[in-house]
């Protein structure tokens, strides 16, 4: 089974080393653009501009808040507003400054993205980033028709079996398998320090031709996975 490591995400509190990032094969970038409704981020534009001037691949993802729903979504839409069809759009549902969004509104979230994009030619759902979150949740471990819409960017730091909802998705498009603090075979903290390391389940040339990854990716061992995942799931309670 083929993984593809090379995908960091980061934002404008760490340092961003385009020249280190090619070093060590790195093809994708994920920069946050927005946080609920009380920051945008200050390196968003010129480290975009620079990524995509050398050839890196590019994504946005905007941290997702209890703030108002519908504002959010404008508010990402400001920084980065899905006309580039270069550029993978994603969201990061996890606790923030200003509180947990629910599942409901993350489900609001989604569907006016959707709306949204419609309009600048895009009929796409956000890249949907999350981790023990997904598992805690019973209308998503049941299966969510609406968000398996949504590519899966799961985060669990482990060197065993993944375990996530997989009546909701039969394979997850991207994997944060490793943070900061490097524990788990990504690059040594002092290589791109702060960045979180990411997999995509194929090849970097599959990679590129997925990008900016509108649908979810389904792997030729989806069905395998999806038996072993499930056969193997944690307890709801179970954190990543």
């Amino acid at each position: 089974m083929n993984y593809f490591d090379g995908i960091i995400d980061v934002y404008d509190g760490n340092s961003l080393d385009l020249d280190v990032a090619r070093a060590i094969g790195v093809k994708a970038i994920f920069h946050q653009t927005t946080r609920g409704l009380y920051k945008k981020d200050v390196a968003y534009a010129e480290r975009k501009k620079r990524a995509l001037e050398q050839g890196f691949l590019w994504g946005a993802y905007h941290l997702l808040s209890a703030e108002d729903v519908d504002e959010q979504v404008d508010y990402f839409l400001s920084v980065e507003d899905g006309s580039d069809p270069r550029i993978a759009m994603a969201i990061d549902w996890e606790k923030s400054k200003k509180g947990l969004m629910s599942l409901d509104d993350v489900r609001r979230f989604v569907r006016r993205f959707n709306e949204k994009l419609k309009a600048r030619n895009r009929d796409i759902y956000p890249i949907l980033y999350a981790g023990h979150i997904l598992r805690e949740q019973p209308d998503i471990v049941a299966g969510d028709p609406l968000l398996a819409l949504c590519p899966l960017w799961y985060a669990q730091y482990t060197n065993g079996q993944l375990k996530f909802p997989t009546n909701t998705w039969s394979d997850f498009t991207l994997w944060q398998f490793d943070d900061e603090d490097r524990k788990y075979g990504a690059p040594p903290p002092n290589v791109l320090p702060g960045a979180d390391f990411n997999s995509f389940r194929g090849t970097a040339d599959q990679l590129a031709a997925a990008w900016p990854l509108e649908r979810p990716y389904v792997s030729a061992n989806a069905s395998a996975l999806a038996a072993l995942s499930a056969a193997t799931a944690e307890p709801a309670a179970a954190k990543a």
